[in-house]
This record gives structure tokens, sequence and C-alpha cells, in this order.
């Protein structure tokens, strides 16, 4: 074999040894996935408080008592964000229901405009009976997505009833007991991973 294709042979078996090790890296669902970014994770998740129905809710009251699942979505989304609180709760529900006991599901929405803290409560509540829809004005909102580093924009839909739609990013925020982020995954991840990931968080230690 010449030098030319002992180097040729040699730059094809790297190139295969690359895609083996990200297929592996990046399809492996025996593990649980983690941020793209590495997103604050091991990290305190950043409190907030913002409006419930009834009352006002902050992260940090959770802290020691309940781990807690955060999704960024709006009411009005059409498509994205039923499927995403759908993945939560049936992942919630295949849990015991003393694992349920220990985790607090909260949708924020990205809509403050139209999503009242009573429209967004209903709606998170649709999906599990014990889940919690947050709003507050759009200031606060903004700071709050900006913390998780969320993306969302307004799209402009004419001739439609909604006037506007929002394209956003769509993950779950899974936070532990201590109130330390541990997992950002989307909200397409495969449901056993789901609920792998949500039964990581109830450690007490």
């Amino acid at each position: 074999m010449t030098p030319k294709k002992i180097v040729l042979t040699a730059q094809c078996f790297l190139v295969l040894a690359i895609i083996i090790t990200a297929y592996f890296q990046f399809f492996n669902t025996d593990s649980v996935p983690s941020s793209p970014t590495n997103l604050m994770l091991g990290e305190h998740a950043p409190d907030f408080t913002l409006h419930s129905d009834p009352s006002s809710i902050s992260l940090s009251s959770f802290r020691h008592k309940q781990a807690v699942a955060i999704y960024f979505g709006y009411t009005s989304c059409p498509d994205v964000c039923p499927t995403g609180m759908s993945q939560l709760a049936n992942a919630v529900k295949q849990l015991t229901t003393s694992e349920q006991a220990q985790i607090q599901g909260l949708m924020i929405t990205l809509d403050p405009e139209r999503d009242s803290t009573e429209v967004v409560n209903t709606y998170a509540q649709f999906f599990f009976s014990d889940f919690k829809g947050l709003s507050d004005n759009s200031t606060v909102i903004n700071n709050v997505a900006n913390q998780y580093h969320v993306i969302y924009q307004r799209k402009p839909s004419d001739g439609s009833a909604l006037q506007y739609t929002l394209d956003h990013s769509s993950n779950f925020y899974l936070i532990d007991k201590q109130g330390i982020l541990r997992h950002v995954m989307p909200h397409t991840v495969p449901a056993d991973v789901l609920v792998k990931a949500l039964r990581s968080l109830l450690n007490d230690n």
C-alpha cells in the first residue's frame, strides 16, 4: 500500500470513529441528556416570584420540599406547547403517587398579554391537576425568560384571529429539591428518559 493510500485509509477510519462516537453520545437513551450548552447545570436555578391563581409563587419556596419541572410556553400555542405539556404530564403520571407528590410542574407563560394567571393556571392543570401556571407583566416575564436563556419572538399572524404567535425555544428545566438545576432537555425527549430524569431529582441528599 502506498503512503498516500495509507493516509487516506487512516483518515477514513478517523471520520468513522468520530461518527460512531457522536452516535453513542447523542442517541444513547440509557443516559439522561443534558442541555446542549450546559446551561447553569449544577448551580442553583435563578429564583423568581410570579403570579399564579390565586396567589404568587416563588421558586425558592419549593426548596427542600419538592423538585420542580419548569416549561416556558403560552396557551395559544398551536402545537409545540401542547406537545411539551402532554409529554411532561405523561412522564409525571408514570411516577408513583409518592413520587408525584415530590415534583411540582410549573408552566410560565411567554404571552402575559393574553395569558392571565387564571388562564395559564387552568391550561396547565388541564394536563395534570397539580401543575401550576404562572404569569406577570411582560417586563417581569422577560426577565425570568432571560435568566433561563429562553429564546422567544413574536411573529405576526396575518388573517388569523390570534393576530400573532410566538416562536420560542421549548425545553424542560428540571430542578432538584436543593434548588439545583440538574437537566435542561428538549420537549421531544423520549418519555422513558424524562421519567428517569424526574426520578433523579428526588434524592434528598
